[in-house]
């Protein structure tokens, strides 16, 4: 499969979406060879915008520890109210401290 097929604009000017596709889909194949290809070749085509990668939760970040390794940075969402202290430490240090760009709580009442 080539990039242009799965690459899709979303509407928002400079931005492009590759969906991370079925949540049954696994989290391992993220870490595979294929995946490392299709991240250098976005960043090879892309090179003057950021690269997002929309990741599974936390439990699956050790199967994708490859992975982490490709990006300049990460951004970790955390659900409010329902995320342990612990599996948010474990989290960020799975991606560790020099790549992790900030986090992001979602589901805020309000």
């Amino acid at each position: 499969m080539h990039i242009d097929d799965i690459v899709y604009a979303p509407g928002v000017a400079r931005m492009r979406v590759i969906p991370y596709g079925n949540e049954m889909l696994d989290a391992r194949l993220l870490a595979s060879a294929r995946m490392e290809e299709l991240v250098r070749t976005a960043r090879a085509r892309y090179s003057d915008r950021f690269i997002v990668l929309d990741l599974p939760e936390a439990p699956a970040l050790e199967s994708v520890q490859p992975l982490l390794g490709w990006l300049d940075g990460t951004v970790l969402v955390v659900p409010y109210g329902s995320a342990r202290t612990r599996a948010v430490r474990q989290a960020v240090d799975r991606i560790g401290a020099e790549r992790l760009a900030g986090l992001i709580m979602n589901r805020v009442p309000g």
